[in-house]
């Protein structure tokens, strides 16, 4: 157990980016390219990968689509 905790423990949560690490704006110039159609975005106003609220109509440069439903 020692060396779990040594080298980190497996499934532990990953620390999120910080909103200007990501340049993260709260409305995007790419209409078609938001946070509510991003595949991290956890509405009402977060993200999986990024730090802080986060607004649907946001954008930065992590932006993935999500699935088609």
């Amino acid at each position: 157990m020692i060396a779990a905790a040594a080298l980190g423990v497996a499934g532990a949560a990953q620390a999120k980016s910080p909103q200007k690490g990501v340049q993260y704006v709260a409305k995007s110039l790419k209409p078609a390219m938001n946070c509510a159609n991003c595949a991290s975005f956890l509405a009402p106003a977060a993200c999986k990968v990024v730090d802080g609220v986060i607004a649907p109509a946001g954008y930065c440069m992590v932006w993935s689509p999500a699935p088609k439903k």
